[in-house]
């Protein structure tokens, strides 16, 4: 058998997960937790079923999702299957279908329980599970199992007819021991325990009625005791009830006479309530109210008065009212865009006047170039005409030395000219445009200069300084009018809040203390009035309190009856009486209690052995018929054991032929492990032993050349050679029977790096024979695995819903 897909709808951590086996060897690399023996344990589950109802339990999907799963699989004959298991119902729910799709369940049941892993595999779950399924931690085959697997082994193997024909042997004898004798599991047919539970059940009875008619005189002499008991306890409680009745009465008379000084001590409180009545309904908690309103009216009084007193202080005086009209009339009434504008006037009539004075030098600067200098452009032009007239002379008489001379004064005198003309001219062009700017200033400086003149004149203000410091002492004489209007109205607004609050004062106070008296005698006589108030409150809360007390006394009893039950106990003759010291109402109650129940308890006892004694008497059955049943049937348990002994005897002697044909396949898988357990060990145990009828395996050790138990040596050695042994069965298994798929879950927890290199080209060749799918928690071991070939699949550590596998 080849694994080639699992598909897991839900299964422990897993839910909504896909693999692809390979065909030779797939490892499976993830950290501890990851889940490497969820998927190993799930395999099998999908080939045998997951068992009973706390393994099932234990690999429920964590994430709620279907539990259930398919697992695809190829036999060595070429046929291909598919296992489909619903684990909610395990054996009830499960499909096999083959390549086509058609369900070949029937065809893989053992009876009526589909079973694909024990008909394609041939093996029971057992065998699998020791043979060639090695889980975590248990790489060491069970003994337990061990002739089942020696069975298989055998019947795998050549010796398949002959172990067939003592299996049925075997089974035969197990038959007739089944029908004449019972097994020991046998719940049904089973003559001989029947047989020995039937004389052990008459012996039991004859025991029985032995001892019931020994227990007759001790159940008569049971009973009396109890009689005698129940009678003493009815003359205890009669006393207790006695005693009771007097506790009673003196309760009741101690009762009453509370009772009787709490009626005194309410109608004294009661009288003393009364001389409060006059402030009955007197608000106490508005006497607080009161006080502040009292210091309210108080605090606006006296911010009135202070309000008044500055307003006197920031009147105006005639004086300054009269000097206020006057500058309001003179000038200080002029508004402050008139004066900034009569301001910008003087000012730009000013600037006129700086304009028409700077024009006036200019112009004065100019004239005196155009004047300055006149004879000199005179000299300078008459000698430049002589000299042109000498020079035309020397030219005539061919002086040329003079000419040129002469032409050069000449060319000067010329320049000097054209020059000084020129800036005769740009003066007197100065000259012109400064006198049109002073002109021009003049006109605007006597423009401004009259305007301001009228203004001045038509407000009698001499100058405008003078216009300035008037309008100053106007705005200041209108602060102080406004600022007096502003104190009149805060002294107005402070005299209403004053008469607002000593209004509310008033109308509180005649509720409280009326309206005769000052303001200081009616906060008084409110909290006067207010003490009192408190006073009969306290009184009314004393006499709710012994209110309360004398109901806790009362209770639901009413003093009438409480009397008259007093008056009929003691007619009765009961002793008013305390209960001792020491000893409380309720525990002397739980005593009677105690009493009347021991009482009923033994009368009850007492009836109950007068009817047992009776039923006994009724019930002794035969003695001398049951002892000889019993004899008669231990006649028949000797003839059945002796039958038994024969049967066992035949069967001993079919299993010793049996084990020596086990020896011999032992003997193969020492041979099979032996060559490979020397190469993987670096040669130092090269002969291994394995014990046909535990499976438990023996090494010689080179030190001593003894053969030791392998529990003795590392655990990596040990697991080293039940891993081999396994090996070995696996191949012996696909000798003669169906190819088995080794499932190891981390069977190399205690090889370390050399074991583990030397053990991998062991796998390898293991993988040639059967599919070998290896879980482990070795990354080294994954990496050199999937170097060499084989599958790798890595499991995430906190896998998530449809996304547990990283490729």
């Amino acid at each position: 058998m080849k694994l080639t897909r699992l598909h897991l709808d839900g299964f422990g951590r897993f839910g909504n997960l896909e693999i692809a086996f390979d065909p030779a060897m797939t490892v499976v690399y993830g950290p501890n937790e990851a889940g490497k023996s969820t998927l190993a344990a799930a395999v099998v589950a999908l080939l045998y079923g997951v068992g009973r109802k706390e393994d099932r339990d234990a690999w429920r999907p964590w994430n709620g999702a279907r539990y259930s799963g398919r697992l695809a699989y190829e036999l060595a004959d070429g046929r291909g299957f598919e296992v489909e298991r619903n684990f909610e119902r395990d054996s009830k729910a499960v499909r096999v279908r083959d390549r086509n799709g058609n369900d070949v369940s029937a065809e893989a049941s053992l009876g009526k329980v589909v079973a694909p892993g024990a008909v394609h595999l041939g093996i029971p779950l057992d065998v699998f599970v020791n043979a060639t399924c090695v889980r975590q931690g248990f790489v060491a085959i069970d003994g337990a199992r061990a002739e089942a697997i020696g069975t298989s082994l055998a019947h795998a193997l050549d010796g398949g007819p002959r172990e067939d024909a003592a299996l049925g042997a075997l089974a035969t004898l197990d038959r007739a021991l089944a029908t004449h004798v019972g097994t020991k599991r046998a719940t049904v047919n089973a003559p001989l325990r029947r047989l020995e539970a039937q004389v052990r059940d008459e012996r039991a009875r004859a025991a029985t009625l032995r001892g019931q008619l020994r227990a007759l005189d001790d159940l008569r002499a049971a009973r009396e005791r109890t009689a005698v008991a129940a009678a003493k306890l009815g003359e205890r409680r009669s006393e207790h009830q006695r005693r009771t009745r007097n506790v009673r009465a003196y309760d009741l008379r101690e009762r009453i006479e509370r009772l009787r000084r709490m009626r005194g001590e309410i109608a004294a409180l009661t009288q003393d309530r009364a001389a409060y009545d006059d402030v009955a309904d007197f608000p106490t908690q508005r006497v607080a109210e009161l006080q502040t309103l009292f210091a309210r009216a108080q605090t606006c009084d006296a911010l009135a008065v202070e309000t008044e007193r500055a307003l006197l202080d920031a009147r105006l005086t005639p004086a300054q009212q009269s000097e206020l009209e006057e500058r309001l009339a003179d000038g200080g009434g002029l508004g402050d865009a008139a004066f900034a504008s009569l301001q910008a006037t003087a000012a730009q009539g000013e600037e006129a006047r700086d304009r028409a004075s700077f024009a006036t030098a200019q112009a004065m600067a100019a004239r005196r170039d155009v004047e300055g200098g006149a004879s000199l452009l005179g000299a300078a032009t008459a000698s430049a005409v002589l000299l042109a007239l000498a020079t035309i002379v020397l030219t005539l008489e061919r002086a040329w030395p003079a000419v040129l001379a002469a032409g050069l004064v000449v060319v000067a005198c010329a320049s000097f000219v054209v020059t000084r003309l020129r800036r005769r001219r740009g003066a007197a062009v100065r000259v012109r445009s400064a006198q049109a700017d002073c002109d021009a200033a003049a006109v605007i400086e006597t423009a401004c200069t009259l305007e301001v003149a009228r203004t001045l004149e038509r407000l009698h203000v001499p100058s405008l300084n003078e216009l300035a410091r008037r309008r100053l002492r106007a705005t200041e004489l209108q602060a102080r009018k406004q600022a007096a209007s502003d104190a009149q109205a805060r002294a107005r607004t402070a005299r209403a809040n004053a008469l607002a609050a000593a209004a509310a004062f008033d109308a509180l106070a005649t509720r409280l203390a009326g309206s005769a008296g000052t303001r200081d005698q009616r906060v008084a006589t409110a909290r006067e009035r207010g003490e009192r108030s408190v006073a009969r409150e306290g009184l009314a809360l004393q006499l709710q309190m012994l209110q309360v007390a004398r109901g806790d006394v009362l209770g639901d009893d009413d003093e009438i009856e409480l009397e008259r039950e007093l008056a009929a106990l003691v007619a009765e003759g009961a002793v008013p009486t305390r209960l001792d010291d020491g000893l409380s109402s309720r525990a002397f109650a739980a005593e009677g209690d105690d009493l009347e129940r021991r009482e009923r308890a033994a009368l009850r006892e007492t009836d109950r052995l007068g009817a047992t004694l009776a039923q006994a008497e009724r019930q002794i059955g035969d003695l001398a018929a049951l002892d000889e049943g019993v004899a008669l049937a231990e006649i028949e348990i000797a003839r059945l054991t002796a039958f038994e002994r024969a049967i066992l005897l035949a069967r001993e002697r079919i299993e010793e032929r049996t084990r020596e044909a086990h020896e011999r396949f032992a003997r193969r898988l020492e041979d099979y492990a032996a060559a490979t357990f020397e190469r993987i060990t670096n040669g130092r145990y090269a002969e291994v032993r394995v014990d046909p009828t535990t499976l438990r395996v023996r090494v010689r050790a080179p030190e001593t050349g003894t053969i030791c138990e392998i529990e003795r040596l590392s655990a990596g050695t040990r697991e080293q050679a039940y891993l081999l042994v396994r090996l070995a069965m696996a191949r012996m298994f696909a000798e003669g029977a169906e190819r088995l798929p080794l499932l190891l879950d981390d069977p190399f927890a205690f090889w370390d790096a050399d074991r583990i290199g030397r053990g991998l080209p062991v796998l390898q060749a293991a993988a040639a024979d059967s599919q070998l799918v290896v879980f482990t928690a070795s990354a080294g071991l994954a990496e050199a695995a999937a170097q060499q070939g084989a599958r790798r699949i890595d499991l995430d550590p906190a896998p998530e819903p449809a996304r547990l596998l990283r490729p």
